[in-house]
């Protein structure tokens, strides 16, 4: 839907989440294929995309991987935080992710697999610091 919208259209929605209109257009495609992955059950934790992200070109998003489920759920995360409406929601979304996170499957580096970094809950878009 978002990249059949016109271009100013998708200017304007993309300046809401602080990225350019063609991130926001990756952005949607990704996660698209994310949420019919999820609908058919695979494994999420492991999986390396074949619809990548392209993610803006920042610090912010300088050391993630677009490949990763660490950048799916930065993503996310962002979007949601920029949505007032639903600000709650995000926070417990992220709150019930920092859950499933802490009790990875019992391999090798599961966190180091999604792309997780040791210090990824203090990543200034997961921890809502993102700007200040």
């Amino acid at each position: 839907m978002i990249r059949g919208l016109s271009k100013s259209d998708r200017k304007e929605i993309s300046r809401d989440y602080g990225v350019s209109h063609s991130t926001l257009a990756s952005f949607s495609l990704h996660l698209t294929y994310v949420g019919n992955l999820c609908a058919h059950h695979h494994r999420m934790w492991d999986k390396r995309w074949d619809v990548k992200p392209t993610l803006p070109n920042d610090k912010e998003w300088g050391s993630i991987r677009n490949e990763t489920l660490a950048a799916t759920l930065l993503i996310i995360r962002l979007m949601l935080s920029r949505c007032e409406s639903l600000n709650q929601f995000g926070d417990d979304w992220a709150t019930r992710m920092d859950s499933l996170i802490a009790n990875p499957p019992a391999v090798a580096n599961p966190k180091g697999t999604m792309g997780l970094t040791s210090q990824w809950q203090s990543h200034s878009i997961w921890s809502g610091n993102l700007g200040k």
